[in-house]
């Protein structure tokens, strides 16, 4: 009323009206840390009857509802939260924020067409918010716009730097580059794939799921001298698959490298187990490898049978820059062809990234 009674005034009746928000936001601050959230809720919808150009009210608000599961509510507030235009810098960042975390709430609810409208607000406010363009792209994938989302995933690649890390907050990490890598390679979109892997495998090279997985790439677009290269790094860190002497063959075997392929043929056939690493859980300070070991009928250059004989498997546990941290030994009994026992190595250091074994 004064401002239409007073037009001229609106500035200084806008300084008096975020006075009383803000001391209404403030008491609900205060109603909130002392657990009297039914109160915290009066202050905070009275701030916002006050004035509604300012998010904080609407967010906590809209916090409150989603800890006690009134999903609904929470996600009423986080739109206005996001609809509203702030001035100051702090409350725009608090705006842009509840937009992220519309999006979050729609896709958690399984209404991936609304998250997609409300991941690309966030994205309109912020358009540096890789978080809110990952955010967008599964939207996308979960309401079916496969390739609006594997444009954005290319666009997140490309965003990705050579010294992204896991822990990175808000970037592109390792992980995440990992997870588009393997969404391209389940759309067939093998040369994507395969180029996302490599750059998981320049920021991690001794990541050997990157590794394994691009050398699968490499086999689908049927290139065999990347194949074969790959599997040669692949061998380098577990010399007793025979999966990865058999992609290494088949590299050669593309490429028409008869020589190569021989010898890979060879080294293949007289491997006397294959190990099968089928769990790896590195936790920073501490590597546990599981798996499973089966005797083979191994041959020698002339196609004779050899016998089966015990191995000992040295593990190398490896930090970021491929230093080794610490090794552990595991013996491996003689085994049968076809016969299989399982496999287990642990180990303990800083930093633990990665790892790798030589056998004897």
């Amino acid at each position: 009323r004064a401002v239409a009674l007073a037009p001229g005034c609106t500035d200084e009746l806008g300084k008096l009206r975020y006075r009383a928000w803000a001391a209404l936001v403030n008491a609900g601050g205060s109603f909130r840390q002392s657990k009297q959230e039914d109160s915290a809720v009066v202050m905070y919808r009275a701030a916002n009857l006050i004035s509604s150009a300012n998010p904080l009210a609407y967010v906590n608000l809209a916090e409150l509802f989603d800890a006690t599961g009134q999903a609904d509510s929470s996600l009423a507030y986080y739109g206005r939260a996001a609809a509203t235009q702030p001035n100051d810098t702090n409350q725009v960042k608090v705006r842009n924020q509840a937009a992220f975390n519309d999006g979050v709430l729609l896709l958690k609810a399984g209404r991936a067409p609304d998250a997609v409208a409300a991941f690309r607000r966030s994205v309109t406010l912020d358009p540096e918010d890789l978080a809110g363009k990952k955010g967008l792209a599964q939207a996308f994938r979960a309401a079916g716009m496969v390739d609006s989302a594997a444009v954005l995933e290319q666009q997140l690649v490309a965003a990705a730097s050579s010294d992204t890390r896991t822990d990175d907050i808000g970037g592109v990490s390792e992980s995440d580059l990992m997870e588009i890598a393997v969404r391209q390679f389940n759309d067939k979109n093998y040369q994507a794939a395969a180029e996302t892997f490599g750059r998981v495998i320049a920021i991690s090279p001794f990541n050997r799921d990157a590794l394994f997985n691009q050398a699968n790439a490499y086999l689908a677009l049927q290139d065999g001298p990347k194949l074969s290269r790959v599997a040669e790094k692949l061998i380098a860190l577990e010399p007793l698959a025979e999966y990865d002497h058999s992609l290494r063959a088949e590299g050669y075997k593309i490429a028409k490298q008869q020589d190569q392929l021989y010898q890979a043929i060879v080294a293949r056939e007289a491997l006397p187990v294959n190990l099968e690493i089928e769990s790896t859980r590195l936790a920073g300070n501490s590597a546990t490898l599981t798996g499973k070991v089966t005797g083979r009928e191994a041959r020698d250059e002339s196609n004779k049978v050899l016998p089966p004989h015990p191995v000992t498997v040295k593990l190398e546990l490896l930090d970021k820059e491929g230093q080794v941290v610490t090794t552990t030994e595991v013996p491996i009994p003689a085994l049968k062809a076809g016969e299989t026992a399982p496999f287990e190595a642990v180990g303990k250091g800083t930093g633990i990234k990665g790892w790798r074994y030589t056998a004897s």
